[in-house]
């Protein structure tokens, strides 16, 4: 697991429980 770094960073955006909320907040902030 070489990649835990670079995962974490993607890992937040990929996931699906956070994918709604945080594509919504993220509309509403830009």
């Amino acid at each position: 697991m070489t990649m835990d770094g670079p995962k974490c960073l993607h890992m937040p955006e990929l996931e699906p429980v956070n994918s709604g909320e945080d594509k919504h907040q993220i509309l509403l902030s830009n």
